[in-house]
């Protein structure tokens, strides 16, 4: 499958999701169909709702030019608020799979407790694992509606974090970073090493992430 072919496939998927939800879900808009604010970037499809409007991209490989592009795009749209940037990372999207149910805040916050206990014991390596579903957990309760969850949650919850304002593009380029190290070591590469700093950064970025209101 192209990458065009794999860019329509997910779209045709995300299209009854948005759709059910209100929204007008336009692939691919040009033309009279591309409004103003978009004019330059071309997302791969907008949602137009009553309330709120949705720039939607389909990322299905890394690249620092694609990642230059989207930090511009959510830099105009930070200017408008009637619209949002939304990341969709084909390579991890499983659109049949349920999300886990949203959890309190007392629950994050007993997991980031549990995982620092964990670190402090010497189990790096399963404390790295519990402060990310932690994340994950946050991402949820901030953004309900987006079905975080599964595969693709590690590069999803960043994306939402940072664009509901829980971190800033510095704190969310920090843990992109540490994506690779999270994904070693939940794939069972033994031989990358966790260390109690790679803990507590992600630990940092959790409590301020749950902090922030």
């Amino acid at each position: 499958m192209t990458v065009i072919e794999s860019e329509r496939r997910l779209l045709e998927l995300l299209r009854p999701r948005y759709e059910a939800q209100g929204y007008t879900f336009i692939e691919y808009p040009s033309g009279e169909a591309l409004p103003a604010v978009l004019k330059g970037f071309n997302p791969d499809a907008i949602a137009i709702g009553p309330q709120k409007n949705i720039a939607i991209e389909i990322k299905l490989r890394p690249g620092r030019s694609s990642e230059e592009r989207l930090e511009a795009l959510s830099e105009r749209l930070r200017q408008h608020p009637d619209w949002e940037l939304r990341v969709i990372y084909g390579d991890e999207l499983d659109l049949a799979e349920e999300p886990p149910p949203v959890t309190t805040r007392a629950e994050i916050e007993k997991q980031i407790e549990e995982a620092e206990a964990v670190s402090e014991a010497g189990h790096h390596r399963a404390a790295l694992i519990l402060v990310w579903a932690a994340l994950e957990a946050i991402a949820r309760m901030v953004a309900p509606g987006e079905g975080v969850g599964g595969t693709r949650a590690a590069r999803q919850v960043l994306e939402i974090l940072e664009r509901h304002g829980r971190l800033t593009f510095e704190e969310a380029a920090r843990l992109r970073d540490a994506l690779l190290l999270r994904n070693a070591v939940v794939h069972g590469d033994y031989q990358r090493e966790v260390g109690r700093a790679d803990v507590e950064l992600l630990v940092r970025a959790a409590q301020t992430a749950l902090d922030v209101h």
